[in-house]
């Protein structure tokens, strides 16, 4: 509950706990559609999410975690979407796709595509290209 909220009716408190669920979904949405394209470009760290944000990567932490996610999360979920859209380039391949998202070997990779949709990486590849 809002710390203002004696002051509030109980249809105001709905509307700014509403409006504070949303304000976090965009905050989250905003990073990954920010993200996704970087995750190929640069690293993905915390001081540059901050920097999207606006804020200071403690804010960010805070804000985050108060939607139940955490940095940790919004990277891998923007380097997943990211992989998804180069798995359907045909001429890369794997070693080539996990060094464009950062990755210093593909074994990291793999475990962290396995991390993220239960398979391999290839597997993945074969179902989603035909």
């Amino acid at each position: 509950m809002p710390p203002f909220a004696k002051l509030l009716s109980p249809a105001e408190i709905d509307r700014t706990e509403e409006a504070s669920a949303a304000a976090a979904r965009d905050l989250v949405g905003s990073l990954l559609q920010a993200l996704v394209p970087l995750a190929t470009e640069v690293p993905l760290s915390l001081d540059l999410g901050a920097e999207l944000a606006e804020t200071t990567p403690r804010t960010l932490q805070r804000w985050l975690a108060e939607e139940g996610t955490g940095w940790r999360q919004i990277v891998d979920r923007a380097r997943f979407e990211a992989c998804e859209r180069l798995i359907l380039d045909p001429p890369l391949t794997l070693t080539e796709i996990s060094a464009k998202l950062g990755y210093s070997d593909q074994a990291h990779f793999t475990r962290a595509f396995h991390r993220w949709t239960g398979e391999a990486p290839s597997a993945h590849c074969r179902r989603r290209k035909s």
